[in-house]
């Protein structure tokens, strides 16, 4: 779990640098992202800040378990499961919204139902109860 903690912070810092639609090359606007007033933008770094902050606990928490005892060491782990879920969900959330800023302006109906598509994914995984954690120590 802590590798993909890992993993995850690595992939949302990266995202950042790399905004879709990239940035101005103007000298007016020189580094500014051209998708900047849209909003969907804002739900991607939004969504990205959210996923690597949470990555970043997962793994903090993770790591503090590695030099606990006893209950503590169940509690830390059961939390950076659920942290790390937040964070993957975030990333997905990231994920669609960066797709619906850039597909938007050449094929709208491809955007809203390729954010249909995991929107539906993701709930009916959600019903199955896919995030029950059992923890046997």
């Amino acid at each position: 779990m802590t590798l993909v903690a890992t993993l995850m912070a690595t992939v949302t810092f990266a995202a950042v640098f790399t905004l879709p639609g990239g940035f101005d090359t103007s000298p007016d606007n020189l580094g500014v992202a051209i998708l900047v007033k849209k909003a969907s933008l804002k739900v991607f770094i939004l969504a990205d800040s959210i996923a690597m902050c949470c990555s970043m606990a997962a793994m903090f928490s993770l790591m503090w378990a590695m030099i606990s005892e006893g209950h503590y060491l169940r509690e830390l782990a059961i939390t950076s499961s659920r942290v790390l879920q937040f964070a993957l969900l975030a990333t997905m959330v990231a994920f669609m919204s960066a797709i619906f800023a850039v597909i938007t302006p050449k094929a709208l109906w491809v955007a809203i139902l390729s954010v249909e598509s995991f929107s539906r994914y993701y709930a009916e995984a959600g019903k199955k109860g896919g995030n029950d954690i059992n923890f046997n120590y």
